[in-house]
């Protein structure tokens, strides 16, 4: 699960900031904490709570002590990644020090946003599927992952190692977040990763932990197409 803290001494704009984070965290089907706070100094103290973020989206001005708390956090060895929030440009070269993920410029559009989120999680989650799972997220690098089955909305990753994971969701989600060039998807129920195929016959495909699927005519064709390109890519 992802901790995101926004912090902005405006509280109307603030409020606004975390509706634009909850429908993007929303529409990726992440599971999340959202905390909005409008005093430095209540940021501090939940800082010194144990309330660990992953992300803080914080106004440069908060408080008059932003890129100061900014400071501190870093000599703390906080690592949580930053967005800095600002309404004036110049401030950008003061903020360096810290590794600010990203730099928004106050009313700038919700696309802009999402940007610097994207950057967020292309950073948290390189080479690595991400899913919220009973026991919290669970990060899957992408080589260990051999297929996805869905029934109804229930999903299972199974490992190469033969351990697996539960999560929610749909299908469609889950291919969103993996590279389209070695995992592909059959009929409405199975996602798989084209480095793990062991045999391609008109009627299945078996993958290397011998799970065997039919396959159609149609789908054969587009299997073998695939596994062409990726085996061309590879050479």
């Amino acid at each position: 699960m992802y901790k995101i803290a926004v912090c902005d001494g405006d509280a109307v704009f603030c409020r606004a900031i975390c509706s634009d984070v909850k429908k993007i965290m929303d529409d990726r089907q992440t599971e999340y904490s959202l905390m909005y706070y409008t005093d430095a100094k209540e940021f501090d103290k939940a800082l010194h709570a144990d309330r660990a973020f992953d992300l803080v989206i914080m106004e440069t001005v908060l408080g008059g002590g932003a890129l100061e708390l900014a400071r501190q956090m870093r000599r703390q060895n906080i690592d949580s990644e930053i967005i800095f929030v600002t309404s004036h440009k110049e401030q950008a070269a003061d903020s360096f020090d810290v590794e600010p993920l990203h730099f928004l410029i106050k009313g700038e559009s919700t696309e802009k946003l999402g940007e610097a989120m994207r950057r967020f999680f292309a950073k948290k989650e390189r080479g690595r599927l991400c899913i919220s799972t009973s026991k919290g997220t669970v990060y899957l690098p992408y080589s260990d992952i051999m297929y996805c089955e869905i029934f109804g909305h229930d999903i299972t990753v199974y490992a190469v190692s033969g351990e697996k994971e539960n999560c929610r969701g749909t299908l469609k989600g889950i291919e969103q977040l993996l590279p389209t060039h070695n995992f592909i998807r059959l009929h409405r129920s199975y996602l798989i990763n084209l480095d793990c195929v062991s045999q391609i016959t008109h009627n299945s495909i078996t993958l290397s932990g011998g799970l065997s699927i039919p396959l159609s005519r149609s789908t054969y064709k587009n299997i073998q197409l695939a596994m062409q390109e990726y085996i061309g890519s590879r050479v």
